[in-house]
């Protein structure tokens, strides 16, 4: 076993009670894909050599676990020997699409080349911008894509995409990566009537699908963004089912596991999105919604009540409050 492939990192968890970041020394094994942690500033043990549930094919700084129901996100790289294996791993670059039809293939494109999207964001650009990145509309879609090779690989797959802009250079990508900052305009409108979708962590891998499946339906989406909610902030969102549900500790476990993509519609014409998405989504519970309505997203994409890939809004006031929350308040 001395002999045994591993890599080390370095994760922290928010103790919310202390309102302290306790950090860690996680190993990977990646014989058996097992993990073992060492409590840093206590010098011990803090976790037996085990396998988590819900494991990331590749762990990466930014990678968030689950571990005891407590979120631990990795902050760096615990010796020189995984630093030099995960070189280029996390080299980050940046494009803009045009058109709304296009987030959802770029993502599986994206997903299907050994990538993965780290950041997405629709901005309204100001007149200053448009001129700065060359283009002639305001409403677009910010994406952020992260891998080996990653600037070469994204440009090479949208190269013949004209809705698709991706950064040639690392000037350009860095210039890209402005949009994702708060001063920049979103497109969320909490208007009232609108609605809120979110793809879960665990249906992330579908989520290019997803979307297609909405836009295909609805036309258009007035806001996306991706978006990763720590364990509090899953709580607060899901305040109002404490106490209601009984999978209301799971559901928030999920919800905070890892990144989400969340999405608000809205409409022109009076008519009730909310309704109308929770019948596209199907029922809350999975198995329900495969044997009863095997059509719907629930049914396709989830396998329980909990991981039933997609949350949307349950009352019609409520729309306007889960997208302001989660487009502006976070």
């Amino acid at each position: 076993m001395a002999n045994e492939e591993r890599h080390c990192f370095i994760t922290e968890w928010y103790d919310s009670h202390a309102e302290f970041k306790r950090q860690y020394q996680l190993m990977h094994y990646a014989k058996d894909d097992t993990i073992e942690m060492y409590d840093i500033k206590n010098k011990r043990k803090f976790l037996n050599r085990t396998r988590l549930p819900q494991m990331p094919e590749k762990l990466l700084i930014g990678t968030k676990l689950s571990i005891h129901a407590r979120q631990h996100c990795i902050v760096d790289y615990g010796d020189d020997k995984t630093r030099k294996e995960h070189t280029g791993y996390n080299e980050t670059t940046c494009g803009i699409i045009l058109e709304q039809q296009y987030i959802g293939k770029i993502i599986k494109s994206v997903l299907n080349n050994d990538l993965k999207v780290t950041n997405l964001k629709s901005v309204k650009l100001s007149d200053q911008l448009q001129s700065e990145l060359a283009i002639s509309q305001s409403n677009v879609i910010a994406i952020q894509v992260t891998g080996l090779q990653s600037r070469e690989k994204f440009h090479s797959l949208v190269g013949q995409t004209p809705q698709v802009k991706a950064a040639a250079t690392l000037i350009e990508a860095n210039k890209y990566t402005e949009l994702f900052s708060k001063r920049i305009e979103s497109t969320c409108t909490t208007a009232t009537g609108a609605t809120c979708a979110i793809i879960k962590p665990h249906a992330m891998k579908n989520a290019g699908e997803i979307i297609d499946e909405i836009i295909a339906k609805y036309g258009q989406v007035s806001a996306i963004r991706l978006i990763a909610l720590d364990r509090k902030e899953a709580e607060e969102f899901y305040e109002v089912y404490r106490n209601v549900v009984p999978e209301y500790s799971q559901m928030t476990d999920e919800l905070s596991s890892g990144p989400s993509i969340v999405i608000e519609l809205t409409s022109d014409d009076g008519k009730n999105l909310v309704q109308s998405l929770r019948e596209f989504c199907g029922p809350p519970d999975s198995k329900v919604a495969a044997a009863i309505r095997p059509k719907t997203l629930r049914a396709r994409y989830g396998s329980d009540k909990v991981q039933n890939a997609i949350h949307c809004t349950d009352l019609d006031t409520d729309g306007a409050i889960e997208t302001n929350f989660l487009f502006n308040v976070l």
